[in-house]
């Protein structure tokens, strides 16, 4: 892929994710192989229904997500991308500033078969 072929992904997911769409964006999910870290301290999935069932709460627990990304590095089927994100979470209205480093592997079909992040919250 080319950096503007990930650039568009990339916003295609931040996108989803400020609409509060989970089926949108696990539509950008390999269903038969993905690797899924939610944490660099745990063991990442590989089972598509568990990343789904994350995402699936995203409607419920946070409102007003803002997201904002530049693409640092990307290779033939790979992009690390600088991403911030502003979100109120729900019900306790606290703001949150996060700070981001997303590594997405995307397959020729362009969907996502990798994903790890390293983050800072504000």
């Amino acid at each position: 892929m080319s950096e503007q072929q990930f650039d568009e992904w990339v916003t295609k997911y931040g996108k989803a994710w400020e609409a509060l769409d989970p089926d949108a964006v696990m539509s950008l999910m390999d269903h038969d192989d993905l690797t899924y870290y939610e944490s660099t301290f745990n063991e990442p999935t590989h089972d598509w229904d568990s990343v789904d069932k994350l995402w699936q709460v995203v409607p419920t627990n946070q409102k007003d997500v803002k997201f904002w990304h530049e693409i640092l590095f990307y290779s033939k089927d790979k992009v690390v991308a600088h991403v911030k994100i502003t979100r109120t979470m729900i019900p306790s209205n606290e703001m949150q500033d996060i700070d981001a480093a997303f590594v997405f592997g995307i397959n020729d079909k362009g969907l996502c078969t990798y994903f790890r992040q390293w983050r800072m919250l504000r």
